[in-house]
């Protein structure tokens, strides 16, 4: 999946009443992703888990993709929202690398 932007017009509608608090519904918030690749970043094989880090980006908050290795892999820019909201409750987030796709560059 890919995108750009932080909204979340795929966000399932929140239960009212005691159904389920957002500390749950952030605890089982899972989706899949296209990194937006950081420049040298070294490539990761299916099934690495990579740390998810809130990090400082000008005004607001972007969300990094980084390996054991310390070193950024990309950037997540979808359910940024989403993201934001839960991580200010506390909860923390891992990705695992499902698929690797490198692109190629072409010259006109």
């Amino acid at each position: 999946m890919g995108g750009s932007g932080g909204d979340d017009h795929t966000a399932p509608p929140r239960p009212t009443g005691s159904e389920q608090s957002d500390a749950d519904i952030c605890k089982s918030l899972r989706f899949p992703t296209n990194l937006e690749p950081a420049q040298g970043a070294p490539v990761h094989e299916p099934g690495a888990v990579l740390a998810v880090v809130p990090t400082p980006v000008g005004s607001g908050t972007a969300f990094v993709a980084v390996g054991d290795d310390g070193k950024p892999v990309g950037t997540i820019v979808e359910r940024v929202d989403s993201l934001l909201r839960c991580t200010a409750l506390g909860v923390s987030y891992e990705a695992v690398v499902k698929e690797v796709l490198l692109g190629t560059a072409t010259r006109s």
